[in-house]
């Protein structure tokens, strides 16, 4: 598709002399200002790949120095703005031009009357930083005051009092420390070697290492009476902060103090509550009492299997036999239960109730045989009836 060695639009041609080449004719279009890079997909060929090929489009003319300075500012160059050249030391000629006409400034300097305008016009900003400057002054002088009135020259500073009190040097008494003091002889280095008892055990090498910390110290509070004065304007806005924190406090106490009052209120009626409460359980009766009361009950209703003016079953037997009643994990005795014999697993002919003691124990006269016996309690549930054998053994 195309004319080898002509270009048109999309044209797509093999190269003859190189087997497995193409010319290929990108479309104007592809390659047009306004786009950094295009992508070309080259595919469909017989046994061929898909080809990806990236192009980067360039607004400048590489091969011309001229064209590559206008590509990059749309500008021409100016006149001999090639007259710079490197020698071979790589050292820059730079050429002259001495023609200066054509050259203003283009705003003229400020009047003295301006500029006194411009400083009346920021009185206020200046009278600002004055206050600010008054503040780090008395700032500075409440420091020195704290410090000492040293006369800050040569020996006269801090550091020259912490040198003469350590060291025993000669000439490193400070002048402004007065009196009788020298701290040849009455410095802490000169005192341990002079022997004093208490000093002989003791070791003071480590104190000369000490210099240079007390240095950092001193140079750390000089930044410090530094940063006091940019501090003052941090806590002037602080303090407008906190009287903000105050108001929004003083709400929220008045909101506790409201709710610590409908708690008080509710407290009140919870007492109430918990008395009638107490009260109410109080009057309750006992499972005992609940036990006994039921099969007291049911103990007037049964009769006996004889007829009427029989001895009851289980009352007039040979064996005086004791059943014991477990809770349900089969090994603690359980206390009143009501408990009745049978003499069929029917248990149409059948004992008195009787409740189990402490030790969950009845007792009833058996004749030998099978017995089924029944059993109640409010808080439990029975597999009844269980059968027991009876005898004389």
């Amino acid at each position: 598709m195309g004319t080898l060695g002509t270009w048109s639009s999309g044209g797509f041609v093999a190269d003859g002399a190189l087997a497995g080449r193409y010319e290929l004719g990108l479309p104007d279009a592809a390659i047009a200002s306004g786009a950094r890079w295009v992508i070309v997909c080259l595919r469909g060929a017989a046994n061929m790949l898909p080809v990806l090929i990236e192009i980067e489009l360039d607004a400048v003319n590489y091969q011309s120095a001229a064209a590559f300075i206008t590509g990059v500012n749309s500008l021409a160059p100016p006149a001999n703005w090639n007259l710079m050249s490197v020698d071979g030391s790589g050292r820059v000629t730079v050429g002259t031009n001495a023609d200066k006409t054509g050259y203003s400034l283009s705003t003229a300097p400020p009047t003295a009357a301006q500029i006194r305008t411009e400083i009346d016009n920021n009185s206020s900003a200046l009278a600002t930083l004055q206050s600010v400057v008054n503040a780090v002054s008395s700032t500075l002088g409440t420091v020195n005051n704290k410090i000492g009135g040293f006369a800050g020259a040569g020996l006269n500073t801090i550091l020259g009092a912490f040198r003469a009190l350590l060291r025993k040097d000669a000439g490193l008494t400070p002048s402004d420390v007065g009196g009788t003091f020298d701290n040849t002889t009455d410095s802490l280095e000169s005192l341990r070697e002079r022997g004093d008892t208490a000093w002989i055990t003791a070791d003071l090498s480590v104190l000369a290492g000490y210099t240079d910390t007390l240095e950092s110290a001193v140079a750390a509070v000089q930044t410090t009476a530094n940063t006091v004065a940019a501090q003052t304007d941090t806590l002037e806005t602080s303090a407008a902060a906190l009287q903000g924190y105050t108001d929004s406090l003083e709400a929220g106490v008045a909101a506790v103090q409201s709710a610590a009052n409908a708690a008080v209120a509710q407290t009140d009626t919870l007492e109430a509550s918990a008395a009638t409460l107490v009260e109410a359980v109080a009057a309750l009766p006992t499972a005992d009492d609940i036990a006994t009361e039921v099969w007291t009950a049911e103990e007037r209703t049964l009769t006996s299997g004889a007829g009427s003016g029989g001895d009851l079953y289980g009352e007039s037997g040979s064996i005086r036999f004791t059943y014991t009643v477990f809770d349900v994990d089969g090994t603690t005795p359980l206390p009143s239960v009501a408990v009745y014999a049978s003499a069929d697993d029917a248990g149409e002919q059948r004992s008195q109730i009787k409740i189990t003691d402490d030790l969950g124990r009845v007792v009833f006269d058996l004749v030998p045989g099978a017995v089924w016996f029944w059993r109640s309690h409010p808080a439990r549930l029975f597999d009844d009836p269980d059968q027991e054998e009876v005898n004389n053994a």
